[in-house]
């Protein structure tokens, strides 16, 4: 009955799919002639210059159609008909279309896109290519920028070149009116390219960048261009000249000097002339510099005349003669009296001695007045063999400065020699180095140290002369409170630059207390004492000796009969390598896998647990601890087993691990006995096959024919 009732439900289906209506959809076509053309800018083309566009109805029924134009710019224009209607078959020129480029369309190809759009739906479109003429186009060929000096005229030659088709006029013209072209109408054949001058007269007093438009512009026609040019007009010649100082008093016929400085401030190299009075000299009567260059001249006075004496200094530049602002006269004013005056000079201009020497120095007096003088003597080190000195002009005197041997501490120091008149004073210098030609110096390595107690620290102590002459030393070592053992003195002769290093060795006791400690060196001889201290850290016992147990499963089940283990990581988290004694405290059917383990510092390793609790131990929760002792650290673990009647599903006791097959080299907590372990099998997993019906196949079969005959109905529609 089943296999009836479905063939009935597929054959009133398949009637159902074939009684559908076929409908017949809109179509149509669009077509234009000439695709091609060929215009200048502002022409037009349309219908009345031969275009024909023809739009035809291909379909079974009327429509309407919507049409439209894309321009490839917005410089074009145009219009077409916004709508048509057409019947069945039927078809219709479009008279009302015109396509217009603008001015400034370029020459070139263009294309504009025809579309029409069908009111029941569907849409056609046409491309017209347009190929834009040179008509009548002109370029403008210039330079972009250009630089002149101010107020200097610039030439520059521009090319104007006729793209048109006819000989056409153009007019010149610029943004500013001190611009002037070498002629004011330029006729121009087509093809043709004609030079044209530009002259540029920037006003003096126009200093930057000036941007300036030239255009050009058409007599006959719409052709036109422009560009655009920035002038740098600069400041080419300019300079500054000061003179230092503008007034001093000199002595009457000596000769003084006066500093002149010219500075070219502008962008051009100058030449620059100095004239000055016949009794002043300059250094150089001309001067050339570069843009932004300074220059400083000598100009030597030698007043004779007693008072102020007024002078001016000019300074001319070569471009004067077109810039006649560019010449400088600068003022100045000489004050000669009759002068007194003194120099001093100290030698050797530097001396090295070792802090128990003296030397001498040679003091030079010279009285560089007018007039014969007395001068007083004062310094800042040593003696001076007089104090006073009395000199005629131009006269030179020498005096002895003494140092006395040990007078000095060793250090750099300044030697100052001083001459003073009435309002006259001069001074010298010279260095004195004085030098400790006894000296020593500690070095101690490593510091600090860190050490934990039971263990020895080591150090290093460098003795170095570091004098100029061998001496003699006692070197001793102390170290602090109980660790005194370590403490040694030993005499030894060094040679300058010469070292000895010391191996120092402290024993630290077990029950030293944790903190930072002194450690001193110290070398004495008979002309010099040196102390170097260091620093010891003994660390706690803590932080030396620790070690930390573990486990993952700190808790477990088991039944009696069925063995667990626990895996326990044990890891040296102290400073030192250690050897732990493990105890097991438990029933007697525990075992370790061992009774003692060695680690390095961050060293860890495990240590199985096995626990097989036998026939007849009481079912309940039992304590476990197991315990590591050192000399030094003890750690201890809890752990937990329950011996429970049975376990079934999530509560299966943990297995052994695959590391631990049997009870060879197992430690018993409480002695050693023998026992069989086994373990459960593996299970199996049983497949079950579904065989397929024949009536699954029947309706597969009957869906694949419903399938066919509607991707064949689609194909009919579609056509």
């Amino acid at each position: 009955m089943l296999k009836n009732f479905w063939v009935g439900v597929l054959l009133l289906l398949g009637l159902a799919l074939f009684s559908l209506p076929v409908y017949a959809y809109p179509d149509f076509s669009i077509s234009i002639s000439p695709d091609s053309v060929s215009m200048c800018p502002t022409s037009t083309v349309g219908h009345e210059r031969g275009m024909e566009l023809i739009i035809r109805n291909e379909g079974e029924i009327a429509d309407t159609y919507d049409l439209s134009l894309e321009w490839p710019g917005p410089e074009w224009s145009g219009f077409i008909l916004p709508e048509i209607t057409l019947g069945p078959g039927e078809e219709s020129l479009i008279e009302a279309v015109w396509i217009t480029p603008g001015t400034d369309v370029k020459p070139g190809t263009y294309t504009v896109t025809i579309r029409a759009e069908s009111k029941s739906g569907g849409e056609r479109e046409r491309e017209l290519e347009i190929k834009i003429l040179s008509c009548h186009q002109v370029d403008l060929e210039l330079q972009k920028s250009g630089e002149t000096c101010r107020g200097i005229p610039l030439e520059l030659e521009m090319k104007i070149t006729n793209y048109g088709k006819h000989e056409e006029r153009f007019y010149p013209g610029a943004s500013v009116n001190w611009a002037k072209f070498s002629s004011d109408i330029v006729s121009v054949e087509s093809d043709e390219t004609v030079p044209l001058v530009m002259t540029l007269e920037p006003p003096m007093e126009k200093i930057g960048i000036e941007t300036i438009t030239v255009s050009l512009k058409s007599l006959d026609s719409y052709a036109e261009d422009s560009e655009g040019f920035n002038l740098d007009i600069e400041d080419c010649y300019s300079f500054d000249a000061s003179l230092e100082p503008a007034r001093q008093s000199v002595c009457k016929g000596r000769p003084t000097n006066y500093l002149l400085r010219i500075s070219n401030t502008g962008s051009e190299e100058d030449s620059y002339s100095i004239y000055a009075p016949e009794w002043i000299t300059a250094e150089s009567d001309t001067v050339v510099l570069a843009s932004r260059e300074s220059r400083d001249l000598i100009l030597e006075a030698n007043a004779i005349v007693t008072g102020e004496s007024t002078f001016n200094i000019t300074v001319i530049s070569a471009e004067h003669t077109v810039y006649p602002e560019l010449r400088k006269i600068i003022g100045g004013v000489a004050d000669a009296r009759e002068c007194r005056g003194v120099a001093v000079f100290i030698s050797p201009p530097s001396s090295e001695i070792c802090s128990r020497e003296g030397t001498e120095y040679q003091v030079t007096i010279k009285n560089i007045g007018t007039v014969s003088d007395i001068f007083i003597l004062e310094n800042s080190i040593g003696e001076l063999e007089q104090d006073k000195i009395a000199l005629e002009a131009g006269e030179s005197g020498d005096i002895k400065l003494t140092i006395e041997p040990g007078s000095v501490s060793p250090e750099n120091r300044t030697v100052k020699v001083g001459a003073s008149s009435e309002g006259v004073h001069d001074e010298d210098e010279a260095e004195l180095i004085v030098e400790n030609c006894y000296s020593a110096g500690i070095t101690m390595e490593p510091e600090p140290v860190s050490v934990c107690p039971c263990f020895s620290a080591e150090f290093k102590a460098e003795l170095e002369n570091l004098g100029r002459l061998p001496d003699n030393y006692t070197f001793s070592f102390t170290s602090p409170g109980n660790m005194s053992g370590a403490d040694f003195e030993e005499s030894l002769e060094l040679l300058p630059g010469e070292s000895e290093t010391f191996g120092l060795e402290i024993p630290i006791p077990c029950d030293a207390e944790a903190g930072t400690y002194g450690i001193k060196a110290k070398a004495e001889s008979e002309n010099t004492e040196t102390v170097q201290e260091a620093a010891l850290l003994v660390k706690a016992i803590k932080e030396c000796y620790s070690l930390e147990l573990s486990a993952e499963e700190e808790s477990l089940k088991t039944v009696t009969g069925r063995a667990v283990v626990f895996a326990v990581e044990a890891e040296n988290t102290g400073k030192v390598k250690d050897t732990y004694r493990l105890i097991l405290v438990g029933p007697e059917w525990l075992y370790l896998s061992r009774g003692e383990i060695t680690l390095e510092p961050e060293e860890s390793q495990t240590v199985y647990l096995y626990a097989s609790p036998t026939y007849g131990s009481e079912l309940k929760e039992y304590s476990l601890e197991l315990t590591a002792v050192a000399g030094h650290s003890t750690a201890e673990l809890a752990l937990t087993l329950e011996v429970v009647q049975n376990i079934t599903g999530a509560e299966e006791p943990a297995k052994p691990s695959e590391n631990v097959t049997s009870a060879e080299n197992m430690t018993n907590a409480t002695g050693n006995v023998s026992m069989n372990v086994s373990f459960p099998g593996t299970g199996q997993f049983i497949g079950e096959g579904v065989a397929l019906s024949w009536k699954i196949i029947a309706v597969s079969l009957i869906a694949l024919a419903i399938v066919v005959i509607l991707i064949t109905r689609f194909v009919i529609l579609i056509r």
